[in-house]
């Protein structure tokens, strides 16, 4: 008689930061109250994905109350560009070309 081989999935184990950025995400959901379980999900499918398009809310999708993925909203093509994507973010305050050491003599470092 034929013994068939045992079948044993792959042990993946999640580095540090991965762990803790799921944590964030869910617990920011949980929050949010969009957390949704899987066989809601699958009711409910259309109707979440015109909610993420229309208004930009991110559903976190559970499986037995465990992570698995996530429903966000795809970026649109002006703001996926990288150039010029973080204008207004920094102020500049003053003279950013004069220097801020007093004037020295050369050769007065050695």
């Amino acid at each position: 008689m034929a013994r068939k081989a045992a079948i044993h999935p792959k042990v993946v184990r999640e580095d540090p930061v991965h762990a803790y950025r799921v944590r964030e995400t869910f617990g920011a959901a949980v929050l949010r109250q969009t957390v949704v379980s899987a066989a809601d999900f699958k009711a409910q499918c259309l109707f979440l994905m015109d909610e993420v398009r229309d208004k930009g809310i991110e559903f976190v999708i559970t499986k037995h109350n465990q992570p698995v993925a996530r429903l966000v909203p795809m970026l649109d093509h002006v703001e996926s560009k990288f150039i010029g994507r973080g204008g207004g973010m920094i102020a500049v305050a003053g003279d950013i070309v004069r220097p801020t050491a007093p004037d020295w003599e050369e050769g007065a470092d050695i």
